[in-house]
């Protein structure tokens, strides 16, 4: 667990840094598909970073703790057992997001489950709960709505999630959902993965408009909507938060050309961040494996003032050097090493 706690650290810093690049210069721009694509880059990247890195070079492939016995069970040393500490911290909070998770996927299978289901005249199943305060909503595939919507503003509402279900906006949010889970502990997973659902929505928004609807009809329906009960993490809704946003949006002219600099941000957050991971402790922190320690040596004795002079094999003084007669001698080897140094003189 601690190489996956390790790896999640390396998931997070990227996703910090991009986050911000993205919401400080992309965030407003009313281009909703390009802002999804850099989401989802930006979820690429952060996966995958740090490993690329690694096979590139740029980390050692393990680190060594000088002086900590590998076998001696971490008792000379705490980083071990810090490690330890925060990955079972790490592990417990992911356990429960996942849970967390596991029961909206459930609490969705059931609504379906109790609503009655038709298929409208484009094909499209739709699944009609008597719960009048239920927000309509889609998940995968399949749409929900409560039966007064369905009688008074069915083609709006049908328009709105048809345009998540075109746009596959499922699979963003698994991906969302699951980089909450693994980076639970960063606010940046958490606001990403709103940020995603935002998108999605001024998607879907434009997917109503461009169909024809009246603009303010559906602003309109979006303030009524925007009262009732939010469902699910992972679900689609009609109501989901930042209506003023949305709204806002809505109104919003097309963008010019100009503003097409700023998807470059995100490049300068890229290798802002690839530089802050090149920083030792940082390096050593999500680096996703357990740092192997090697025992503490002795540090290597001094050199003697001389080195030692062998004749033929037999040990002379070094004084004696200059005595070997230059005829005589065929060769002399260096032997040199941390600690000592021989001369080697055959005659």
């Amino acid at each position: 667990m601690e190489h996956l706690f390790q790896y999640t650290l390396a998931v997070s810093v990227p996703l910090m840094i991009l986050w911000i690049a993205y919401r400080w210069a992309i965030a407003d721009i009313k281009r909703p598909a390009a802002n999804r694509l850099t989401l989802i880059t930006i979820y690429a990247v952060s996966l995958t970073l740090v490993p690329l890195m690694r096979l590139s070079g740029f980390f050692p492939t393990e680190f060594y703790i000088i002086g900590y016995d590998s076998g001696n069970s971490g008792e000379d040393s705490s980083l071990p057992s810090i490690l330890t500490i925060a990955s079972a911290v790490w592990v417990a909070g992911a356990a429960v997001c996942l849970l967390l998770s596991i029961a909206d996927v459930v609490r969705i299978l059931t609504t379906l489950r109790r609503c009655k289901s038709v298929v409208s005249s484009e094909g499209w199943p739709i699944h009609i709960s008597d719960d009048d305060n239920l927000s309509p909503f889609s998940f995968g595939s399949v749409i929900l709505m409560n039966r007064r919507d369905y009688d008074e503003c069915r083609r709006t509402i049908l328009l709105h999630e048809v345009g998540h279900i075109r746009n596959r906006h499922i699979l963003d949010l698994m991906l969302s959902q699951t980089v909450a889970v693994l980076c639970w502990y960063n606010p940046a997973a958490w606001l990403m993965r709103r940020e995603l659902k935002t998108v999605h929505e001024f998607q879907a928004d434009a997917h109503v408009v461009n169909a024809g609807c009246d603009i303010r009809e559906y602003q309109l329906l979006l303030l009524q909507k925007s009262v009732l009960s939010h469902h699910s993490a992972i679900a689609s809704n009609l109501n989901y938060s930042q209506i003023r946003r949305r709204i806002s949006m809505i109104n919003r002219p097309a963008p010019t050309r100009r503003s097409l600099w700023r998807y470059t941000v995100p490049l300068a957050g890229m290798t802002c961040a690839a530089a802050t991971l090149t920083i030792d402790s940082v390096s050593y922190a999500v680096t996703p494996q357990i740092a192997r320690s090697v025992p503490a040596v002795e540090p290597p004795k001094t050199s003697k003032d001389h080195p030692e002079v062998y004749v033929n094999g037999d040990r002379i003084p070094y004084e004696d050097i200059n005595s070997v007669p230059v005829s005589e001698i065929k060769a002399i080897t260096i032997n040199k090493s941390d600690d000592r140094t021989e001369i080697v003189i055959s005659k």
